[in-house]
């Protein structure tokens, strides 16, 4: 049994979400859980924080992750942490601080030690306008990702690891595994199909009547395809096609052996590639 704590800690503002994501997140949760066979948090807890708050809890949750995977990277000295976490967090900034309008989401470490959760900004969902196809693909999105954390705890931690591995091993991004990429591709999948079956169609595109968006969400819906904004989209596009191989492959259980096993983390080749992954890590080649 998942309990769901929609916390508002934006004021006023966010008093017009709590219950519509609260109720979003009861109805799409079970349908996460039945698609992914992942069983969800006994707790998802979602925090609704203004933008300058959300942008300063991204920063304490990069500066946990790493001091996290330091423990577990030889070499990895605290002027190195602190050198990634400031990188990590004027990157970020730039990211959130541009495209906060668009932005409907995101999983990152509680405050004070506590599990996982989601952040939304209700500044973001009344630019967006926000549909009901919407808030059911965003809130699917996150509980796929915080099931994927309940999976494998250390998740956050291990996209951190990777990072400082790169740096003292000298990697270049071809070398680096890409876990998080089936997430957020997994992610992306499940979403969707969630909100077309509750809502009746199979396209997310707005519907008549329906409100547009603001001005400043187009704006940053412009700037999310041009680099460096286009980073987070990227990852997930990227993984589309590796995470539908998987599935066909080995279903929901075979991406649940990705994420538990280092080993079988994808390089950004593999994304490319998923037919050679799977013929290197499927017993007969992922026929089924």
């Amino acid at each position: 049994m998942t309990t769901i704590d929609v916390l508002n800690k934006a004021g006023q503002s966010g008093e017009p979400y709590v219950a519509p994501l609260r109720a979003a997140l009861v109805r799409v949760g079970p349908r996460v859980a039945a698609l992914t066979g992942l069983p969800l948090p006994p707790m998802v807890r979602l925090r609704l924080l203004s933008v300058p708050e959300s942008v300063t809890a991204t920063s304490a949750s990069l500066q946990r992750a790493l001091r996290e995977a330091a423990s577990a990277v030889p070499g990895a000295t605290d002027e190195l942490v602190g050198r990634l976490h400031r990188q990590a967090t004027d990157a970020t900034r730039d990211v959130e601080t541009a495209l906060w309008p668009r932005t409907l989401g995101k999983v990152i470490y509680g405050p004070a030690g506590t599990p996982p959760e989601i952040v939304v900004t209700p500044a973001s969902y009344e630019e967006a306008r926000v549909t009901e196809p919407l808030m059911y693909v965003a809130m699917a999105s996150k509980l796929v990702q915080l099931a994927a954390v309940a999976l494998r705890p250390s998740l956050l931690a291990d996209a951190a690891r990777i990072n400082l591995l790169a740096v003292l091993q000298r990697q270049v991004p071809a070398e680096q595994p890409r876990p998080m990429h089936v997430v957020e591709g997994y992610a992306r999948l499940v979403s969707q199909t969630i909100a077309a079956d509750l809502t009746g169609g199979t396209s997310l595109e707005r519907r008549p009547g329906d409100p547009e968006p603001s001005g400043a969400f187009r704006v940053a819906e412009q700037l999310r395809e041009l680099a460096p904004y286009n980073q987070a989209t990227a990852l997930a596009e990227q993984a589309k096609p590796f995470v539908e191989a998987v599935l066909q492959a080995g279903g929901p259980e075979l991406i649940q052996r990705v994420l538990l096993d280092d080993r079988m983390w994808p390089m950004s080749a593999d994304l490319a590639a998923p037919a050679a992954w799977i013929a290197r890590h499927v017993p007969g080649g992922g026929i089924r």
